[in-house]
């Protein structure tokens, strides 16, 4: 049988942790998206965008993970949890050099 190299394209990229807070000019930093850990009442990361409820980061998040861990990741996970291969190009490129027999499908691959 043939050995193929495999590679994702269908992950999910993600602003980098530090995007709102260094790459935009500093006098619209107060207007951008917050990344908030542990709001009230919630337990993960946040993106609070003003005018509308923290939204959980996990969602786009959840490369690597089992149906499983997806179910707690989606609405508890900070970028801690999540792999940086999601926002950083040269993580990326290992992600995808990993082997397919340790690789687990995405949430849209298990889905549907």
């Amino acid at each position: 049988m043939p050995e193929y190299k495999l590679i994702s394209a269908d992950s999910h990229v993600s602003e980098p942790p530090d995007l709102w807070k260094t790459r935009v000019d500093a006098k619209y930093r107060e207007r951008a998206p917050q990344l908030m850990v542990n709001p009230p009442g919630k337990e993960g990361a946040y993106f609070h965008y003003e005018g509308f409820a923290p939204h959980p980061i996990g969602i786009g998040l959840g490369a690597g993970k089992s149906p499983e861990e997806l179910k707690e990741f989606l609405t508890k996970a900070t970028y801690a949890d999540a792999r940086p291969g999601g926002w950083d190009p040269a993580e990326r490129a290992k992600d995808n050099a990993r082997p397919t027999s340790s690789t687990r499908p995405s949430a849209s691959a298990s889905s549907g």
